[in-house]
This record gives C-alpha cells, structure tokens and sequence, in this order.
C-alpha cells in the first residue's frame, strides 16, 4: 500500500503518493518542518513509481537542457504537457517526472519514474519537487525565486543576483548586524492582499536554513561587484528586467509565462526594487539599508 505525504510550503499543499521504503528521503530537515497531517489548498498532486515505471508520454521536443545545482536536467515538451528527465551527479541514476498542465496550461498533476538506489536519492526527489512546485505556485499567486533572504526588524530582503556575485556573503553581512537567515537559494514570494510576503522552503542551496516561516517584504535588491558600493532604486521595466531572471519557470510554456509577467507587474508595484554594487563589506549593508528606508 502506498504512503502519502503531505506539505504545506508557503500556505500552499504538495500532496505525494509513494512507496513507504522510500519515506526517510522526504523526512530530512529539510521537508519536516514543512510537514502537515492535513494540506490547506492542494496546488500539486504527486506519484513515484518505480524506475522501470512505463510514463505514458510522447517524444517530443527537446526545450532545454543544463547542468546545474539538481545536476543534469533535460526537459522536453509534448503538446501541453513537458518531461523532465534528471541525474544528479556523477554515479547518479536517471530520474524522469511528467508535468501534466490543465487545459488554461496550469501544471497541477506530476507522474515520477523515481530510482530509490541512486546514491543522491533524497536530492534528486527533492530538486524533482521543487521543479514541479515552482511550476504550480505560479497560478496561485506566488513565484519560486532564486535569492537569499533574510528577516530584519520584521520585514524580509531578497537578494538576487548570478552565482558568485555574493548573496550569501551580503546576506551574512545583514546577519551579522542583527538579522536571521530565511533562506539562502529559493525562497517563495506570494502575493497576500494588497502586500508581498517572503517564505522559507525546503530549499536552500548548500545552507542549511529550513524554515516554516514568512515575513512581509520590505524590498528586492540585485546585486553586482563593484569597487564603491552605489544603491540605485529600479522602476518600471527596470524592475522587472531586474527580477527575471532569477524566476523559476518554463519558459518555454507561454501561459506559465504569461503568468510570470503578470506576477512580477504586480510585484514591483507593491515593494521597492533596486540595484546595489558593491564591495563585500559591513558599508554595502549600510548602504543598502538606507536605500531601503
């Protein structure tokens, strides 16, 4: 008999059907705090089975392929519908996931051909959760998004910017001053009434920061190196070509995108956005503080 686990990630409800066996990758301390006997709303229905599952699915079209922090991912597009084919690293085993979209391109049903041998077991299942959830929120008011984020004073910041330009490090410079850590790769933004609220999830990249936890938004801010720290607030298309890039979505699917458009409009008119260059000191954190007041 199959088990079934339960989330609730940013008051929303991921629901998976699984082998028992297969449990202890789900009950880490990264899912548990986000754990739940019963779900508020279900976005997301899902099912493993084995590896030799038979997915009913078309060829398709090869979209994109990338090697990235969930390993080596393909994914392919069959009319509305896509496959997601994942090994996360070297000596891993192939994992394959079908996201089934609704008739208005709403991916709500995902279909796992899940390997329990492979050695990174629990991190494939968990970057095979986040790709079909981040596809779900997005019809739901809310975007997965790559940043770091931390809670001062009762209001969070995201940091956005490319791999090594120093969200982490910023971050800890807004810790060392007195704020927490919400997360540190993929917090979620949703939109409650006329605010933005931050939250944790299970995923937050090589620092262990699994929080069950939100802040209402006080700012977003891209960052860049640079020898002077300079703080400089984004409107309009600057904004939104700011945060973009940072989206986790396919791209390719254009009412999911359609989405993500209309979701970042509406973000950037309800908090500050802005870019900050700077140096990996105590006065970028300053200067960012004072450009968000």
């Amino acid at each position: 008999m199959a088990a079934i686990a339960r989330f609730s990630i940013a008051g929303l409800g991921v629901e998976i059907e699984l082998d028992p066996a297969w449990l202890e990758a789900l009950q880490g301390a990264d899912f548990s705090p986000f754990r739940v006997a019963e779900i508020p709303e279900k976005i997301l229905q899902m099912r493993l089975s084995g590896p030799d599952a038979e997915l009913s699915f078309e060829p398709g079209e090869l979209l994109d392929e990338d090697h990235n922090d969930m390993g080596h991912v393909q994914l392919y597009a069959s009319g509305r519908n896509y496959r997601v084919s994942l090994c996360q690293g070297a000596g891993g085993r192939l994992h394959r996931m079908l996201l089934f979209a609704d008739s208005e391109g709403n991916i709500d049903r995902a279909e796992v051909a899940f390997d329990p041998m492979d050695r990174y077991a629990r991190q494939a299942l968990s970057s095979l959760v986040r790709i079909a959830f981040s596809q779900s929120v997005l019809s739901h008011g809310a975007l997965s998004i790559h940043a770091s984020s931390v809670v001062m004073a009762g209001e969070a910041v995201l940091f956005l910017g490319k791999s090594g330009t120093g969200k982490s490090t910023h971050a800890a410079r807004w810790c060392e001053a007195g704020a927490e850590l919400l997360n540190d790769d993929n917090p979620l933004l949703r939109i409650e009434g006329e605010r933005l609220v931050a939250y944790g999830t299970p995923w937050s990249g090589k620092t262990a920061c699994y929080k069950n936890q939100s802040a209402p938004l006080r700012g977003i801010v891209r960052l860049s190196q640079a020898p002077q720290n300079r703080f400089e607030r984004l409107y309009d298309m600057e904004a939104f070509v700011a945060l973009l890039p940072s989206a986790s979505v396919i791209r390719h699917s254009e009412p999911l995108h359609d989405r993500l458009c209309d979701l970042l409009g509406t973000m950037i008119e309800r908090t500050k956005v802005a870019h900050l260059a700077c140096r990996p000191d105590h006065e970028a954190y300053l200067c960012c503080l004072e450009g968000l007041r």
